[in-house]
């Protein structure tokens, strides 16, 4: 995940938005395999709005943006589906909610599959309850009433900055290759002044394994 360092003097500069993940992609080179765009789920780093009202504004909504689709084994539901590719790639006017605001707004979980939810004058078919219990929505999705969309969706719904990028490398031995590279392009894109942090998978594993070590 690479995304704006917050404590530079201009963030501004280094503010990433939905088509860096396609620029990237395209002249990263082959050590990166695959790039989208981040919408944290907790935070928007951006200060971007994403809370709105529903129900004439008697109940309100986190909406989040979901990079990840299709052929994710651990995006796990408990009624409905996940979304997939052909969503993300017509950037359809669906999304999945959470439990709790199923419960509230249509009795069950069942009875919200095929409803729609209007959000800001846009009509969104329920398709699927997230477990939060299991896989993906149990440390992804945040807060009590949700809904999630497709992250080519919530482009066209809420347009404007992302959080950062997730960027996969085409095999772990070109990691290293893949961060220069992707920082190489962020930098002719936005200027050297512009600066980036980067939370690696790696990494991530290395430190956990000096803790365990201690």
């Amino acid at each position: 995940l690479i995304a704006p360092n917050p404590q530079q003097a201009d963030p501004a500069q280094a503010q990433l938005k939905f088509r860096d993940a396609q620029v990237v992609g395209e002249e990263a080179g082959d050590s990166v395999s695959r790039v989208l765009p981040n919408y944290s789920a907790f935070a928007s780093f951006t200060n971007n709005q994403r809370v709105y009202p529903v129900r004439q504004g008697t109940q309100r909504v986190n909406v989040l943006g979901f990079s990840w689709y299709g052929p994710d084994p651990d995006m796990k539901v408990v009624v409905g589906r996940a979304f997939t590719g052909s969503d993300v790639d017509s950037g359809a006017a669906v999304c999945m909610v959470s439990h709790d605001l199923a419960v509230q707004f249509y009795k069950s979980d069942e009875g919200a599959i095929g409803q729609y939810l209007i959000v800001r004058g846009s009509h969104f078919r329920i398709v699927g309850i997230p477990d939060n219990n299991n896989g993906t929505a149990s440390n992804y999705f945040g807060g009590t009433y949700y809904m999630v969309l497709p992250y080519t969706t919530y482009e066209n719904f809420q347009p404007g900055p992302i959080d950062g990028l997730f960027v996969w490398e085409s095999s772990p031995d070109r990691e290293d290759e893949a961060k220069a590279s992707v920082l190489n392009v962020l930098t002719h894109s936005h200027g050297e002044a512009a600066k980036y942090t980067i939370q690696s998978t790696r990494d991530q594993i290395q430190q956990n394994d000096k803790i365990l070590n201690i």
